[in-house]
């Protein structure tokens, strides 16, 4: 079916008539004088009118459609085209939160299942000239094409990090700013309240949330077992709730949930090549993963070509260390990230990913 972006212009179809008037009005004829002299010549005269009304017919046709093609061409004509690219190449953004809340159920499913229903139909519009991105609590940036991207939706699931929503906002606008394509970062979220923080968005937002009130929002913000050791009369058990004001909810405390008899402790060290057993003794080594020389020289090769490779993309790095059977890459090398503690891990994974983000890196798979 046939629209117009601008129907007001129709309005003007009837100037089309104007080349027909001006035809009517100026048209005359001339005076018979009857001069024997020139009878012979009757028959090509009239020959050469006929030429002639034919050609002023046709003047008026071209007149009269060139009229209505200005009219039309005007009004803006639009037209679905089926398989075709309905608009121009562009680059777009995803933030969609899948942190804790989206477990939320609200109509016996979680709200993340509403989120990616809506983030299905977005990225199921893109066309193979889009730039597309997907930020969510797991990963800072990911790019990829619309089939990779609807994959990557489809085996989400709700995460148990936090996502700063103005933190995932101004890293998306980021990234699609310095593509050279028009585009936008379109937001998919509960808006949970706790999750909202400052943003000032260097490219044009979207807002999408589900249609339906938010699930009443409970939480434990601590729990205290009181002085210890505890007497045999008993304890104390402190629970602080947060959330929702004005509501009150059941809390259960299950005390001696431990299975009775003696337990063992297994650590895990280097990324699983070491095995250690706990005992009274101390800990005590168990097979060791050593890996061959070949293995060796393997690991330093690919070290060094992940090294160059984000070097192409204008990200310094370099290997810091051989560790037992891996190579230790550092992609960030600041002062500021020299010795990081274990509690700044969080922080130092979402730095990481907005510095290879800036570079148009959605993740190492692409080094």
């Amino acid at each position: 079916m046939i629209a117009f972006l601008h129907p007001w212009v129709l309005l003007g179809l009837p100037l089309a008539a104007v080349p027909l008037l001006l035809h009517l009005v100026t048209r005359r004829d001339p005076p018979t004088v009857e001069f024997p002299a020139v009878r012979y010549l009757v028959q090509v005269t009239r020959e050469h009118s006929r030429r002639l009304r034919l050609r002023h017919w046709l003047l008026l046709a071209v007149r009269t459609l060139l009229v209505l093609a200005l009219v039309l061409a005007a009004a803006g004509p639009t037209a679905p085209l089926g398989e075709a690219a309905s608009h121009a190449p562009s680059a777009l953004a995803l933030v969609l939160d899948n942190s804790p809340s989206s477990g939320a159920v609200v109509g016996g499913a979680p709200r993340l299942v509403a989120l990616e229903a809506a983030a299905r139909r977005i990225l199921e519009a893109a066309t193979p000239g889009d730039a597309l991105w997907l930020v969510t609590a797991d990963a800072p940036v990911r790019r990829g094409t619309r089939e990779e991207l609807l994959d990557a939706v489809d085996r989400l699931e709700v995460s148990d990090r936090r996502l700063d929503l103005g933190e995932a906002v101004a890293l998306a606008g980021a990234v699609v700013r310095a593509d050279p394509r028009p585009g936008a970062v379109a937001l998919l979220s509960d808006l949970q309240a706790t999750a909202l923080g400052p943003a000032e968005p260097a490219v044009p937002l979207v807002v999408v949330r589900p249609a339906e009130p938010p699930p009443p929002n409970m939480g434990l913000a601590r729990i205290a077992a009181g002085p210890q050791p505890w007497t045999p009369d008993g304890g104390t058990v402190t629970v602080e709730a947060v959330g929702d004001p004005g509501r009150a909810v059941p809390v259960s405390v299950q005390l001696a949930a431990r299975p009775p008899g003696p337990g063992r402790l297994y650590l895990c060290l280097n990324r699983g090549s070491e095995g250690f057993e706990v005992g009274p003794a101390g800990p005590t080594l168990l097979p060791r993963r050593t890996a061959t020389v070949g293995e060796e020289r393997a690991l330093d090769r690919a070290a060094q070509r992940a090294v160059e490779r984000l070097r192409e993309r204008g990200l310094e790095a370099e290997v810091v260390s051989r560790r037992l059977n891996r190579r230790k890459v550092d992609l960030i090398p600041e002062p500021a990230w020299a010795e990081p503690p274990k509690a700044r891990i969080a922080e130092l994974l979402d730095a990481v990913g907005a510095r290879l983000g800036r570079s148009g890196i959605a993740g190492l798979a692409e080094v």
